[in-house]
């Protein structure tokens, strides 16, 4: 858990309104219209990260020399990680920084660092974000992403809503990195078929070891994707909404399956001479 004085110190580094000064209404900023910028994320997002692996640092050094100096130590391990997934990030740092509202960490964003909608920021939740932020210098413009649009206190919307919001975007950005998990995750799934459906731009950049690994994302995703019902979700409740949202648009889990092929076999790269499978 992060301290009183933690959090001050990342309010500091993010440049967000206090509290406060704060004024927020769902209805008065609707889920799709809500994007901050490019820049703005991707430098602070970083920031932070440096802040809280300077913190961990420190924390061990007390704890090892508490270590040296008492039979027994009198402190307790570190308890804070520089793990920037959404799914650490998101109650560490974000929740006890809109708690006070119960708002989106987006409701503290100066207006100065919102901006239009430009680009749909996919990912899953266990991904660690920091160099999918890096990404972010070649778009610039406006940027939705959950984990500071969405709500972390109170569910806002359903998978249908991706859709309203994804419309409101230029397109949509899935970095991969060196690992094709998002591609099986039920979230990432539909939103990259949301994009498909409404002509919207489709980047996923790969973060690779080195140039003989090209492809290989294609590779992993033809050998274990078998279709929606098998993706995956933190909440199972959210699993049978998305697919259930697939079958209403597409009409059957086949059809659903047979989208999500085509929609990854044109955005993903593949290995030379492979071809592939319908």
């Amino acid at each position: 858990m992060l301290n009183p004085d933690n959090l001050a110190a990342i309010e500091k580094i993010m440049q967000l309104v206090p509290s406060d000064r704060c004024r927020w209404s769902a209805s008065g900023t609707p889920l799709s219209k809500r994007s901050i910028s490019a820049e703005w994320l991707r430098k602070s997002m970083y920031e932070v990260w440096r802040y809280l692996r300077a913190e961990v640092h420190a924390q061990w050094a007390m704890y090892r020399g508490a270590e040296l100096r008492f039979t027994e130590n009198p402190m307790s391990p570190p308890t804070i990680k520089d793990d920037m997934s959404p799914a650490y990030f998101v109650p560490l740092v974000i929740k006890p920084l809109t708690l006070e509202l119960r708002a989106p960490l987006y409701a503290r964003v100066p207006d100065e660092f919102r901006a239009p909608p430009g680009t749909f920021l996919s990912h899953s939740w266990r991904q660690p974000l920091v160099g999918a932020y890096g990404t972010l210098e070649k778009i610039g413009g406006g940027v939705w992403i959950d984990a500071i649009c969405y709500n972390q206190h109170e569910a806002e919307g359903i998978a249908a809503d991706m859709k309203a919001v994804i419309a409101e975007t230029n397109g949509l950005l899935l970095p991969l990195g060196s690992t094709v998990e998002p591609l099986m995750r039920s979230w990432c799934l539909w939103e990259l078929a949301c994009a498909n459906m409404q002509d919207k731009s489709i980047s996923v950049p790969e973060m690779l070891p080195s140039a003989s690994d090209v492809g290989m994302n294609r590779i992993l995703f033809d050998r274990y994707f078998t279709s929606i019902v098998d993706s995956q979700t933190t909440l199972p409740e959210d699993h049978e909404m998305i697919v259930e949202t697939f079958v209403s648009t597409f009409g059957s889990i086949a059809a659903s399956d047979r989208f999500v092929r085509e929609t990854i076999q044109a955005a993903v790269r593949k290995p030379l001479g492979w071809e592939d499978k319908g």
